[in-house]
């Protein structure tokens, strides 16, 4: 089951990865680079894992790919 787990993970890397390369939009890039920050990824992380605060990390996501 775990191998399982770690091929989806690996799976899911590659195929986020081969998205993002095909990504023209230089505002795009520069989005994603933002979001993918350190600083960012900790708020995310803390956004992700607060169950008050799920809805409002839904919306955020939700806004983000509109302005893609």
């Amino acid at each position: 089951m775990q191998n399982e787990s770690r091929m989806n993970d690996k799976t899911l890397k590659q195929n986020i990865i081969q998205q993002i390369i095909d990504i023209d939009d230089v505002e795009t890039l520069k989005t994603l680079q933002y979001i993918l920050s350190e600083d960012n990824l900790d708020h995310l992380t803390e956004v992700m894992n607060d169950p008050t605060k799920t809805e409002y990390f839904n919306d955020y996501i939700k806004e983000w790919v509109k302005n893609m």
